[in-house]
């Protein structure tokens, strides 16, 4: 299947990385593009449109088709999954109508064993996994901005023919795309990141700078890397040697003392936010494969603790 072949493309969820990505697509990519969005966002997009911000690719303002209802299209050839953990059954429930033995399924979304989440839904579809490194995000009025001139993507799977066309998708300025062997291992050193960095800010609720002055936080960093490193390995994931240390060091020597990050800022707002899909699919993997994760467990009781207070006092 060469790129000029993909005559139907959509991505379900327009926030910083499907924005970013439909931007992209507009840009340089022939074909015909559909957003699918929901209530607010759909009415935003439809009357404003979409504008995207970007170091690499320009300021771009761009009309395109929107629906709610993913079953109003026809069959397509590829769609890009880039919702939160949070909305995923709901959106691949939407999806499903519109996918076919010949759909490529593109999730570019956070976590690890992306196949086997949408393979709870979608028995059909080739599914193309990837890793994405981007700092994108939308604002209040939808609009996206990315920083940085390099967005890398890593992308891999069992079906070798639809891993390169979706690769040559990605051919132009705005994004490095490779393809790898293993892509499961980028995907569990993503989420490994990941994970630590959202879990300890959320715990704290705090700004990175602010966490890392607590006397116990880098103890509990270490802690949270080493357990979901240990799930990886049992479940067959061959980490490199040095990533626990790499990853303490790119959280503990952060720039920006006041990042926060999106799981933080959701339990904030009393939200649950992607906190399943970081500390409860890792103490639920860690249980079926007999792990101890005794830091992830008492981080992830905090923070649901913390949740239920603010949820509570957001009903008064």
């Amino acid at each position: 299947m060469q790129r000029g072949d993909f005559v139907k493309i959509s991505i379900i969820g327009i926030g910083g990385v499907g924005g970013y990505l439909a931007g992209y697509l507009k840009k340089y990519e022939s074909g015909n593009l559909t957003l699918i969005a929901r209530k607010d966002h759909k009415k935003a997009l439809i009357e404003q449109g979409l504008y995207v911000e970007s170091d690499a690719l320009g300021t771009l303002h761009l009309q395109l088709p929107v629906v709610e209802d993913a079953s109003q299209l026809p069959a397509q050839d590829v769609i890009f999954i880039c919702v939160k953990a949070d909305q995923l059954t709901e959106a691949l429930g939407n999806i499903k109508p519109i996918v076919t033995d010949g759909t490529i399924l593109v999730p570019i979304m956070n976590g690890a064993e992306h196949k086997t989440w949408l393979r709870r839904i979608l028995p059909v579809g080739r599914i193309v996994d990837t890793a994405l490194y981007i700092n994108s995000e939308m604002d209040e009025h939808y609009g996206i901005h990315e920083r940085g001139k390099v967005v890398r993507l890593y992308i891999g799977g069992d079906d070798e023919e639809a891993v390169t066309a979706v690769h040559n998708l990605f051919i132009h300025p705005g994004f490095r795309c490779y393809e790898t062997l293993d892509i499961r291992l980028e995907t569990w050193e993503k989420y490994i990141f990941n994970c630590a960095l959202n879990l300890i800010t959320a715990y704290y609720g705090k700004p990175l700078g602010s966490v890392l002055a607590e006397p116990e936080s880098k103890n509990l960093i270490q802690g949270l890397l080493a357990e979901s490193a240990a799930v990886a390995g049992a479940m067959g994931v061959i980490l490199p040697n040095d990533l626990k240390r790499a990853h303490f060091e790119r959280i503990t020597q952060k720039e920006d003392r006041m990042e926060t990050t999106s799981l933080s800022r959701d339990i904030v707002l009393g939200r649950a936010g992607e906190l399943e899909l970081f500390s409860g699919f890792l103490i639920d993997m860690a249980k079926k494969y007999a792990v101890p994760v005794p830091v992830t467990k008492k981080i992830d009781e905090a923070i649901r603790q913390r949740l239920e207070t603010v949820q509570k006092e957001k009903t008064r």
